[in-house]
Parts: structure tokens; C-alpha cells; sequence
């Protein structure tokens, strides 16, 4: 065990380890990495792992984060191990064995001798990342914390170097994580690697007085009935403190049977390793990995496809690292959707056996891959070898990586569509965004993670066939910006859009349909509403919206009635079809509104933190209520007929009919929303007399309010035990104010957009 971690962490002067192109990174979820750990330090074994000896013109890339030469860079082959199986273990036990600080690991992990520990594990252990730097939830490792704990967490610093509320957070380093104890009585959390390491330098003598030391010198900070606490070994009461020694004690006899554990080490025929066999559905290698065990993860297609190509063409690693270091809309993608991406993009060039195009694939099974990789024999007579060295050299090309990127190849679409779209900023440079409606209709960083695949395909597909060149045409591009804010918002199946649109570019992109090229968008937004089974809904004008009985606030009888949605069997189908696009717009089933990034843009743009870490992971920005979940959605100690379902006006779903409205909701800067916590619009809008008149009107523009001002007041209520307290000219204050905001945003999107050019 103990020679094995030294031979993968890249310190060792006797075996480095790497692995097969085929792998894949490091996908174990943290509970994952935690049950190892705690059967290691139980004395369990946790099984064999697989080798083989690398010759030297097998392609290999390093571990994930371990700083070791790549393929040919050792003068003895013999000296390179391939790990076929156990890359999973194998990274999850140096995160113990390495110090974060002199690799490039994605975790760290931490053994917190102040918490109890879950039943049926030795010790409490959290994981922390990049991305989740105040860990993940006690009782549930691979969930993240709520959105409170983390404010909470990011307010008391908890030893983590993040900023102060009010000032711009740096990007997170593994450096500066932490857990988070929400929820636990006391919390001293110490990174393993460095309990591990203090064990190595005094070869197990005197580790727990230096564990200890550690232990007293760790701080932690807490919520506990609204105060901060800090807690530290010396605020722990003497039992608790007898507790944590038993605790370090059970982790030294732990730490005896892990250094004293071994590891089996099965040696694999070499000749897996071999690319040129295409004769078969699978390379010897591929039939290894589906054989290897039954605790080995199947690969979903994607991933198999990825694990294939790279095997195939090592050059596949180098482009998605490379693509990934641009730090633009490609870092959105997986590894695997990147060369999914590639291989339908150059599969728009292949030709069947009867020379007709190969069919689309939007994502293709391991069959549809191998079709397209090895294909029969066609009527010219070349062989599957000869076709299929045909259609690799063809990827090839698209996968080439220079600096700067060559015409043609991934790379070089992902730059121009990155240009196409990217906000510029507003019209007039000597005026702030928030003054200025004229804003430029690109798109903010940070709503590119809601952009997609299937989208994201059809955009390279449109830089490929040529629509969009460099220098950018504003023409094409201001079409371009419209299909795709209409796609993310009102395409109900992109999958099978993506299919559509490809048809399209490939019937009108190749040069005999001079005109439909000129507005290839539209005609894709024209092809998915049209389709004989439609998968997105057609436009509507607001003035269309407006005639609508009911629909846009207008002679409303009923405060969140939601049968103005639903059609009317009686009606035209085309108002059948705006009341569902309507609804789609308001959006009240989710808070979440990614058109309010778009609309916000000017203000989003300024916003701090990484846009490509993903709408999954902490973001800079909230959605946040204007009127208060906590004002409508929660009835506790408030007694009948003083609630908003009591008003006359009002049906029982109002509540989240108007409460989640894309109305109610702006985008707004994550640290400044901690300060406004449940506040009311009175409070958060500034509208009260004391205000300065230019800071509101600041306020409101950078919120996306431009009028409804006296209906947030008076939806607004002026104690705060009075926040849950309502009657009927509250409730249709509130009414108004979500209307009104609700269309006027329809209408600015329409009209900025240019969305009238499609109508």
C-alpha cells in the first residue's frame, strides 16, 4: 500500500503511474471517498487493483493532480505502469497522502475529532472542494449545504480566507476550505493529509501531543439562536474534551492498520493496449474495461465514446485541456460532451455506403458510435479500414489544437460562436450600465451555464457551415443572440431541436439557398414551431398577449389564478398556444428565471466570481424574491383570516402563482441579498421619503423595476410582525406589482431582442 501511493503521487524515484488513455477522471462522490477511508482506518480491505506495463508508444496521461511525466519521457518503459483498474481508489487515498499544496487535487479531506461520528463509522470525516469550499451537509456528503448554511458559512469566515460580506469574494483555492459544521454541537476540523504527514515525519512517536497542538489550535465560528459562537478546544467542557482524546487515539490505531495494509497488484497482458484492431465492435481494451470486475462503474455512451477516441487518438486529451484552458463557453461542456460535440460536427461530412449523409446522431449509443467509426464497405470498394482511417483522420482535423486555433477545427468554432455572443457592454461608454436602456443584446458570462448541448451544437454547427465568420456580422449575430435566448426559454425538447436545426443548416448552408441562408435562424425557430410535432412554441407579440382574456393581468377576477394558462378547448389554437407560451414566461413552478440575466445584463456583467463554474455550483448572484417567500409562503403562528390564502380575492395556489412569478424575482449580487435577508420591497427598493432620489432610481434600474413603485409600497407592510399579515388591498397591491413586472419584462425582451422581426 505504502510503495503504491508513493509510485502514484509522483515522488517516487522507482515506478510512475499513469493511466490508459481509455480512463476516465476522477468521478467518486464524496461519500465515496469517505467509505474508503473509513474501511482503511477500520483494517477492511478494499480490494485489488490492475496494472500493465506501458511500452513506449502507448499513449497514457498522468493521474488527475500529480505532477509526473507524460508518455514517452522514461528511458525504461518498464519503469511506467498503466493503472487499468483502480484509478477511483487510487485518488481518493491521495487526497491522505498528498499535501493539496504540492498537487493539483480537486478535494481535500477532514477529520473533525469534536463531532460525533455517524453510526457505523470509526470518525467524522467531510469532504470540501474548489467549488463547495465549506463542504457538503452532515448528514447526507454528496448533497451541498442549503443556501442559508452557506451564507452563514461565508459571513463567519469559518478559518476560511473568502472576504468579508460587502467586498468582492476572491475565487476559492483549496487553500482557503474549510468545513462548515451546520447543524453539529462542536466542529474542529483537521485535513488528513496533514495528520498523515505529521505521522510519516515521527514514524508514529509522539503523533498524538501533535495532534493535539493541531486540535488547540484550530477556531471555529458557529450560528447558534441568531449570535455567532466560537468554539475552540478550551470552550469544550472536560467530558467533551476526554471525547475528542478517545477520538485521536482511535484514529492512531487506525493509522497502524493503514500502514500496515497491502494492496494486490494483478499484472495485465500489454496487448490490451493495442489501437489498431478495428476489425471488432470494440478495441481489445474496450472489452477489458466491460470486464474487469463487478464493482467497476459501467461507462455510459458518452463516456465510452470519450474513452474510445482518446485510446484511439491520444490528441482528443490535448484538445479538451486545451479547450478548458480558454476559460470561454467550451469550459460549460463535459470532456465527453466536447467529443461528443466533435463527432457529430464531422460527422456532417460522411457519406454512407450509398453515398447519402450518415444519419444525425444528437447523442448516439455505443452501436451508433461504432457505425460511424467503422463503416462497411461502400460502393467504391474501399475497405472499413480504409473508410474508417478516412473518417479518424477527419476528426483528427477538427480536434488539431494550435495557439492561435487553425480554420476549422473545434477549437476555432468555439472562439467565433464565443465572440458572437459575448456582451459588449452598454451603447454609450460614458454613461453607467443601470442609466442606459440601450444596452447591447449580448449575453452575460453568466448565463452561459443555460445555454446546453444540444444548443451549444447547434451554434458550432452554424460556425462550421460558415453563417458566422469573423470579422462578426451584427446582422447574424443580433439572429444568432435571438435563437438562442428564444431556445433557452420556450424549446420544450432541445434534443430533438437540435435534430431539426441540423436539418436545416444542412438544407439551406450549402449554397443553393442563397436567401434562406441569410436568415438561417429564423428558419430553424420557424422549423422547431412548425414541426409536425412542435418542440417549442411560436412567438407572441405583446399586443397578441394583451388581447387575450385575463392573460397579462388584465381583468383579473381571480389574485394567482392559474386557469388563465390552461387552454380553453373552445378557443383558436393560437390562443391556445400563447396562454402555454405565456405561461412558460411566467415561470411559476420555479424561481429560477435565466431570461432575468439577459434583462439584468448591464447590471450581471459587473458581478464577480467565476461564470463557467456552472449554474450547479456557488454563483455570485441570487434569485431573489422581491416581496419575500417568508411574507407569503409560510402561515406559521398567524391565525385565520389574516392570511394572503384568506383574502377574498385570492385562490389557494396564489401564493406560488404570483410569489415565484418571473415578476417577483431579480437577480441580484449574493452578498448584498445577505443583507437584505426577508426584508420587504419598502426596505429593499429604498422608496421610503428618507431616500436619495438618484440611489433609487439606481436601485430600481439595477433591478429591472422601471415603474409599480407605489404597488411595492403598498404590498410592502411597515412592521416586520407585520410581514405575514394580509388583506384584499394588500393582496391585489401584490397582484399588480408581479403583473405589471411580469409584462413589462415580456415587452422589453421582445422589443430589445428584436423578436418583432420574427413575428
Amino acid at each position: 500500500m505504502i510503495d503504491w501511493l508513493d509510485w502514484a503521487s509522483g515522488f517516487s524515484k522507482d515506478y510512475k503511474i499513469v493511466l490508459p488513455m481509455i480512463q476516465r477522471g476522477f468521478v467518486w462522490k464524496p461519500s465515496q471517498i469517505i467509505e474508503l477511508w473509513d474501511s482503511l482506518l477500520c483494517g477492511m480491505p478494499i480490494g485489488s487493483l490492475m496494472v500493465s506495463e506501458m511500452e513506449a508508444d502507448y499513449a497514457n496521461v498522468p493521474l488527475p493532480g500529480i505532477p509526473q511525466p507524460l508518455r514517452g519521457e522514461l528511458s525504461d518503459p518498464r519503469l511506467r505502469l498503466g493503472l487499468v483498474d483502480g484509478q477511483q481508489r487510487t485518488l481518493a487515498l491521495l487526497l491522505g497522502w498528498n499535501l493539496h499544496s504540492s498537487t493539483q487535487a480537486s478535494h481535500r479531506l477532514w477529520v473533525d475529532f469534536a463531532e460525533t461520528p455517524p453510526a457505523g463509522q470509526l470518525l467524522r470525516l467531510r469532504v470540501t472542494t474548489k467549488n463547495q469550499p465549506f463542504g457538503f451537509r452532515r448528514d447526507d456528503p454528496n448533497a451541498k449545504l442549503s443556501m442559508g448554511d452557506r451564507r452563514k458559512a461565508r459571513e463567519v469566515g469559518n478559518n476560511c480566507k473568502m472576504g468579508v460580506e460587502g467586498t468582492q469574494q476572491p475565487q476559492s483555492t483549496l487553500e482557503n476550505t474549510s468545513p462548515y459544521a451546520a447543524g453539529a454541537a462542536h466542529s474542529l476540523p483537521l485535513d488528513l493529509a496533514e495528520l498523515i504527514a505529521l505521522w510519516r515525519e515521527s514514524r508514529g512517536r509522539d503523533w498524538e501531543p501533535g495532534v493535539l497542538a493541531m486540535l488547540k489550535a484550530v477556531e471555529t465560528i458557529k450560528f447558534q439562536n441568531g449570535q455567532k459562537i466560537l468554539f475552540t478546544w478550551e470552550s469544550a467542557d472536560a467530558p467533551s474534551q476526554e471525547q475528542f482524546i478517545e477520538r485521536i487515539l482511535s484514529m492512531e490505531k487506525g493509522l497502524r492498520l493503514f500502514f500496515k495494509a497491502e494492496i494486490p497488484l494483478l499484472p495485465v497482458d500489454a496487448a490490451f493496449f493495442r489501437a489498431d484492431d478495428v476489425q471488432g465492435l470494440e478495441p481489445p481494451l474496450a472489452r477489458l474495461f466491460k470486464r474487469i470486475g463487478t464493482n467497476a462503474s459501467p461507462l455510459l455512451p458518452p463516456d465510452y465514446i470519450y474513452s474510445i477516441l482518446k485510446h484511439l487518438m491520444p490528441e482528443v486529451h490535448d484538445m479538451v485541456e486545451s479547450l478548458y484552458a480558454q476559460g470561454h463557453i467550451a469550459s460549460l461542456l463535459t470532456s465527453s460532451d466536447l467529443v461528443m460535440s466533435s463527432l457529430r460536427l464531422a460527422a456532417t461530412a460522411w457519406k454512407t455506403p450509398e453515398g447519402k449523409p450518415v444519419t444525425d446522431y444528437d447523442n448516439p449509443s455505443k452501436e451508433d458510435f461504432h457505425r460511424l467509426i467503422w463503416p462497411k464497405e461502400d460502393k467504391s470498394g474501399k475497405t472499413n479500414e480504409t473508410k474508417a482511417g478516412e473518417r479518424q483522420a477527419n476528426l483528427r482535423v477538427l480536434l488539431s489544437v494550435t495557439k492561435p486555433y487553425q480554420s476549422n477545427t473545434l477549437g476555432s468554432y468555439f472562439e467565433i460562436v464565443h465572440k458572437y455572443l459575448a456582451y459588449r457592454g452598454c451603447y454609450n461608454p460614458d454613461t453607467p450600465p443601470y442609466y442606459s436602456n440601450r444596452f447591447d443584446p449580448g449575453l452575460p458570462p453568466h448565463i452561459f451555464p443555460y445555454i446546453g448541448r444540444p444548443l451549444v451544437q447547434v451554434l458550432l454547427r452554424l460556425a462550421q457551415c460558415g453563417y458566422l465568420t469573423m470579422p462578426v456580422q451584427d446582422d447574424r449575430r443580433a439572429d444568432l443572440l435571438r435563437l438562442t435566448l428564444y431556445w433557452m426559454q420556450w424549446v420544450r425538447e432541445p434534443p430533438r431541436a437540435s435534430l431539426l436545426a441540423f436539418q436545416v443548416i444542412s438544407d439551406l448552408a450549402g449554397g443553393e439557398h442563397a436567401g434562406g441562408f441569410e436568415n438561417l435562424c429564423r428558419e430553424i425557430y420557424k422549423t422547431i414551431t412548425n414541426a409536425k410535432k412542435p418542440v417549442g412554441l411560436p412567438l407572441r407579440t405583446p399586443r397578441f398577449l394583451m388581447e387575450l382574456c385575463g392573460l397579462t393581468g388584465n381583468n383579473l377576477r381571480v389574485l394567482g389564478d392559474t386557469l388563465r394558462f390552461s387552454p380553453d378547448p373552445d378557443e383558436p389554437d393560437a390562443h391556445r398556444q400563447a396562454r402555454g407560451f405565456y405561461r412558460r414566461w411566467w415561470r411559476h413552478w420555479n424561481y429560477r428565471h435565466p431570461m432575468l440575466l439577459w434583462l439584468q445584463r448591464a447590471y450581471v456583467n459587473r458581478l464577480p466570481g467565476n461564470p463557467m463554474a456552472g449554474f450547479e455550483e456557488d454563483t455570485p448572484y441570487d434569485f431573489d424574491h422581491i416581496l419575500p417567500c417568508s411574507h407569503w409562503g409560510d402561515w406559521t403562528g398567524i391565525k385565520e383570516g389574516q392570511r394572503l390564502l384568506d383574502c377574498k380575492v385570492c385562490d389557494r395556489d396564489a401564493r406560488w402563482v404570483i410569489g415565484n412569478a418571473i415578476g417577483n424575482v431579480r437577480v441580484w449580487d449574493a452578498s448584498v441579498n445577505r443583507g437584505d435577508g426577508d426584508a420587504s420591497p419598502w426596505i429593499k427598493l429604498a422608496t421610503d421619503s428618507t431616500s436619495d432620489d438618484r440611489s433609487m432610481r439606481d436601485l430600481l434600474k439595477m433591478s429591472a423595476i422601471s415603474s409599480g413603485v407605489c404597488d411595492w409600497r403598498d404590498c410592502s407592510p411597515r412592521q416586520e410582525h407585520e410581514k405575514k399579515i394580509w388583506d384584499d388591498s394588500r393582496a391585489l397591491a401584490f397582484q399588480r406589482a408581479v403583473e405589471g413586472r411580469s409584462f413589462h419584462l415580456y415587452k422589453r425582451l421582445f422589443k430589445e431582442a428584436g423578436f418583432e422581426k420574427w413575428s
